[in-house]
């Protein structure tokens, strides 16, 4: 009988695989027929954890908390009262979001289970306890001394799922207070023993069956999967911390609870946006976002609203940043809750120092200053030196930049912080670079490369060559100062590029077998169409026998024919783009080298020849660069093009004024005979208005269009400035030769004018060629 009702039990909790819902319906529909007593108060355990973590169900959360407490007063059972006092703080945590009030009712719950001897409230309440602590205040030294004195309590009286979690817990700890082999090992623990309840389950000796809370146990093994997976990723051990991430997710995706599902999507979006994939985490982050728009849990709005604030942060969108971070601020402000208020404050003064708010800034930390000493988390003070520093040196302040980054290592180093370690021995490689002392700089940016690789993070090693390649340059290493250099490029290049070539690969390939396959499938029903013939037409249908095989005969030979010609058209293709490759490369490092050289030269008219001769390769380098890019290797779309081209030259002249750039081009595409000499003119014309036509404290534009009118193409480039001198066109300069020369080789009819500013007009007929 005893086994019967075991298999019926977990039968009961299985149908939770196939739907949060379902799960319910069948607990609601036993817990109504359950005798008043352990046998009520374990279904109601159960069902309020479901309400709880499924949509966040606070009617239905409160309903089944108060049968508990129901039963404890009129079957007087006083330690049911410590299991009801858990479930509230369960629904203060993530529903009320009130932890005051979750630590206050764990610490009740432990003082009952205390008082009438009963272990396993005590290992319930217990490690709820020791999470509160750490999640609320981040206090790892407090939750560790509470999940010691509850692990002592652990006997075979105690529920294998509480006694998992508390072992969970304690290993979790221990793997970020610099015990990471002990700490592994005891999740490790956890995840045997929650695996173990799902085929061999613990009988509760109270209620003679397996306890209603076990339909939650994929979930309990998704937080501990999610747990190791953290762990290991802050110790650099990234192929583990995936395959963790990814074991946690199929849990969450077979639960069918959004709530579960959009948790998961945060976990995945914070590994990796720690890893530097910042496509993948805005993607992640912004599924998980949707996925709470359609629930009401304003805490995890705002937890999102912050993920996607630290995101953009990192893609460099600062307006979309800041939108999500003031959400997240609001709802920590009207919560009091000082650490995440801490977190997010750190952010949005960042977000305000990079766009030059340094006043809205100050009044950031002014107020970060006033609670950060509320706050027992050694790695939020990490953050806060970081933060610090990198408005020091925002501000030219070295030496107090150097203080707080240095800080900031020492506090990542302690904790084993890979993640950590990796961008402040960055910030502090840039610091000792703007202290000219080289020797340290390279120091910490070797470092920083160690760490990169050892988060695997894609971001931070392309920089961290790139800061190289400067710091070497400066301290006239120019060999050590390439090679870094073409390490940048190589990452930069190449590696966010890797998995949609691979894609594209596996679609063409596709495409060849689905081609394949029909050929066959209409050959074979050419064959059955054959053999119905009528007898009658046997002689027909011997000389249609005939016909056909010639027909096959030179169809096969035509169809070799093709495969040779598209094989060597492939290889042509890819001849192309390895010779447009390796000019782009080459005039890049071109490029590199006299940037190197105007580094060392004194202001005056070898350094600007040699700054223009530099943006004019950029010009040539960017149109191999779009045909290496493209499917089309003979055409560049022209509207990618001239965009890219303006933010490299405004980068490049850096006009303190504030310049607007607005660029009108069609969905064009002209070939590189046509696109050269008009991305040399363009060149030209921006570099001008940039230089010359605005003064430090102008605002202007600089408007670039280029149009088609029947079989004419129009080029118009205008600025805002103080327009074209008298003598302009008759100017001997290298750039006004060039534009001249060039305009000929286009047999284009230019003119240059004064309306409202500086106007070039260049006219061109060619043969249109539209982008695909």
């Amino acid at each position: 009988m005893k086994y019967l009702i075991v298999v019926f039990c977990l039968f009961v909790c299985s149908l939770h695989s196939y739907s949060q819902y379902s799960a319910i319906d069948s607990l609601e529909q036993l817990a109504a027929k359950a005798k008043p007593g352990w046998d009520q108060i374990d279904y109601s355990v159960g069902l309020a954890r479901l309400y709880i973590g499924g949509a966040g169900d606070y009617d239905n959360s409160m309903r089944h908390i108060n049968i508990i407490y129901k039963n404890a007063e009129e079957q007087n059972i006083p330690v049911a009262r410590a299991y009801a006092l858990v479930m509230e703080n369960i629904f203060a945590y993530n529903i009320e979001n009130d932890r005051e009030k979750s630590i206050r009712t764990c610490e009740e719950a432990i003082r009952i289970g205390k008082q009438y001897n009963c272990n396993d409230v005590i290992v319930f309440a217990g490690y709820q306890l020791s999470e509160r602590y750490r999640t609320n205040f981040g206090d790892f030294q407090k939750s560790r001394e509470i999940i010691e004195e509850i692990l002592t309590y652990i006997d075979e009286t105690v529920d294998d799922k509480h006694k998992a979690n508390a072992i969970k817990t304690y290993g979790y700890i221990l793997t970020r207070m610099g015990e990471p082999d002990k700490g592994f090992e005891y999740m490790e623990k956890a995840i045997s023993i929650l695996k173990k309840m799902k085929t061999d389950p613990f009988i509760d000796p109270r209620i003679g069956r397996v306890s209603a809370q076990y339909g939650d146990i994929d979930n309990l093994l998704q937080y501990a999967y999610n747990n190791m997976s953290e762990s290991k990723l802050r110790l650099g051990r990234t192929a583990g911390s995936e395959e963790d991430l990814k074991e946690a997710l199929k849990l969450a995706l077979k639960s069918g609870r959004p709530r579960i599902i959009a948790w998961q999507y945060e976990r995945m979006g914070w590994h990796y946006i720690s890893r530097g994939y910042y496509d993948q985490a805005l993607d992640y982050f912004t599924k998980n976002h949707k996925i709470l728009e359609t629930l009401s849990l304003p805490q995890h709005i705002a937890n999102s609203n912050a993920y996607l604030a630290q995101v953009m942060t990192k893609l460099e969108d600062y307006t979309s940043a800041d939108k999500y971070i003031d959400n997240a601020i609001k709802y920590s402000r009207e919560k009091s809750d000082s650490l995440f208020l801490l977190e997010r404050l750190m952010l949005k003064a960042t977000i305000n120092m990079r766009r030059g708010y340094t006043d809205i800034a100050e009044m950031h930390f002014d107020e970060i200053n006033q609670i950060i000493n509320t706050v027992n988390n050694p790695e939020t003070y990490g953050l806060y030196s970081t933060v610090k520093g990198e408005f020091a040196l925002y501000k030219g302040d070295t030496d107090n930049a150097l203080k707080d980054f240095k800080k900031a290592y020492q506090v990542y180093n302690d904790a084993t912080n890979g993640q950590g370690r990796l961008e402040s021995s960055f910030w502090l490689a840039n610091t000792f670079l703007k202290l000219k002392q080289y020797d340290s700089a390279s120091y910490y940016g070797q470092l920083a490369i160690k760490y990169g690789y050892e988060q695997s993070n894609i971001a931070y090693i392309e920089k961290a060559h790139a800061l190289l390649s400067q710091i070497y340059e400066e301290n006239n290493l120019y060999k050590e100062s390439l090679e870094n250099f073409k390490l940048f490029y190589a990452f930069h290049d190449s590696v966010f590029k890797a998995d949609a070539q691979i894609k594209l690969k596996e679609e063409q390939v596709r495409r060849d077998v689905v081609g394949y396959q029909s050929d066959i499938k209409l050959a074979k029903d050419n064959a059955l169409l054959l053999e119905k013939q009528n007898q009658l037409y046997l002689w027909i249908g011997v000389i249609l026998v005939i016909i056909l095989a010639g027909a096959l005969f030179f169809y096969f030979k035509l169809r070799n024919a093709k495969i040779s010609i598209e094989q060597k058209n492939k290889e042509r293709e890819v001849l192309l783009k390895e010779i447009h490759h390796r000019v782009k490369n080459n005039l890049q490092i071109i490029s590199s080298l006299l940037n190197i050289q105007s580094r060392k030269l004194q202001e005056g008219s070898a350094k600007k020849a040699v700054d223009e001769g530099r943006s004019r390769i950029k010009s040539m380098s960017l149109i191999h660069e779009k045909l290496y890019g493209n499917d089309e290797l003979s055409t560049i779309n022209m509207r990618e093009y001239i965009d890219e081209l303006s933010s490299f030259l405004k980068n490049t002249y850096k006009p303190k004024s504030n310049i607007q750039s607005h660029i009108s081009v069609n969905n064009m595409a002209l070939d590189i005979d046509t696109a050269i000499p008009l991305g040399l003119i363009l060149n030209e014309l921006i570099s001008n208005s940039f230089k010359y036509a605005f003064s430090d404290n102008d605002e202007g534009a600089i408007d670039i269009s280029l149009s088609q009118l029947e079989d004419e193409y129009i080029l118009k480039v205008k600025d805002t400035g103080p327009g074209f001198p008298e003598d302009f066109e008759r100017t001997r300069s290298m750039g006004m030769r060039l534009i001249h020369s060039l305009s000929e080789q286009l047999n284009g009819v230019k003119h240059f004018e004064n309306i409202d500013g500086a106007l070039f007009t260049l006219k061109f007929k060619m043969r249109p060629i539209t982008a695909q």
